[in-house]
């Protein structure tokens, strides 16, 4: 029987619970963490046919015993033996490193080739390469409304921007969330003590205007069916700002939400022009009743979604992964 082959890090308990389903219906897999190297890697095209091969925690994977493929998180990390000569000089350590990067794409699409791979959910270079700006000006696009947003290296612009929507204020990163020693980028409301502590001249920087809610939707997307969940985070003063500073001893109430259908409508739409299989949502239903996008992830968590509304979120992606479909 053939394998699936799953890409994802070890602490990635999403991917722990769909193996689960996988194990159930003895269906074979392959998990590769982020913190595994791949070594052994075998890559031939030779009088019109392919073979691709690699080590895994000592174990040989070969695409011809591939059937299914997961991109969940990180990608394949190719092992490589620089050599005693690079410890002493980090340039050539950067070139070598740089030669990864297209090889490690090209084994990716290999793997997302409906010709070689028969089931593959998630694309490596759209999550690798979402881009937030592009995707807020794509919603715009669709028909979605989104927050008047502003990225600027000026002072003065930002106090425009700030007197304009009567200091109500929020800053993110133009990244995607990022953790370093502990800490972690998210979105924070801007303070006239802010503004005036700025330079005249900064960092390129993200501002948009602060959105008085009513609740937060998380929508996860699953073969052209949307999966959303109400997140009442207005309350909390830990998570009003942004669910995502999660309250672990007081957590918000979570409840099934059924999305309205000219949202769905544009969400489907803007979805297709990104080509995801599959991606998680941020909304905001302000006080006014009014749907306002924030955010797409293409391999955002969706436990918090399935868990409390019993979508069973994590047997549907191992269905799909099994040649089946939902």
């Amino acid at each position: 029987m053939k394998h699936t082959l799953i890409f994802s890090h070890q602490k990635e308990l999403t991917t722990s619970h769909v193996i689960d389903f996988l194990l159930m219906a003895n269906k074979p897999f392959v998990r590769v963490n982020g913190e595994d190297a791949v070594e052994g890697l075998h890559y031939q095209i030779s009088d019109g046919e392919l073979t691709l091969s690699f080590l895994i925690n000592g174990k040989r994977v070969s695409l011809a015993d591939i059937d299914a493929y997961w991109m969940r998180k990180r990608g394949i990390q190719v092992g490589t033996q620089l050599g005693e000569a690079t410890v002493m000089d980090e340039h050539l350590t950067e070139v070598l490193k740089k030669e990864m990067i297209p090889l490690e794409s090209h084994l990716h699409n290999l793997l997302e080739e409906p010709a070689l791979v028969d089931t593959s959910v998630d694309s490596f270079s759209k999550a690798k390469y979402c881009n937030k700006l592009d995707v807020l000006y794509q919603a715009k696009k669709h028909g979605l409304s989104i927050p008047d947003t502003l990225v600027t290296t000026r002072k003065e612009a930002v106090q425009r921007f700030f007197a304009e929507h009567k200091g109500q204020v929020i800053t993110k990163g133009i990244n995607t969330t990022m953790a370093l020693n502990g800490y972690a980028t998210g979105t924070c409301v801007v303070t006239p003590q802010d503004i005036d502590e700025l330079p005249e001249a900064f960092f390129p920087t993200l501002w948009q205007t602060q959105i008085n809610k009513r609740y937060e939707l998380r929508v996860f997307y699953l073969e052209q069916q949307f999966y959303a969940t109400a997140i009442f985070s207005q309350l909390d003063t830990q998570t009003s700002v942004d669910f995502r500073n999660y309250n672990t001893n007081t957590p918000n109430r979570v409840i099934p939400f059924k999305l309205p259908p000219e949202i769905k409508e544009k969400l489907q739409r803007l979805i297709n022009h990104l080509g995801y299989d599959s991606c998680s949502t941020d909304l905001i239903v302000d006080q006014q009743g009014d749907f306002i996008f924030l955010e797409i992830n293409p391999v955002g968590q969706f436990g918090m979604v399935s868990e409390p509304c019993n979508y069973y979120l994590e047997k549907k992606v191992a269905t799909i992964l099994m040649g089946k479909h939902t």
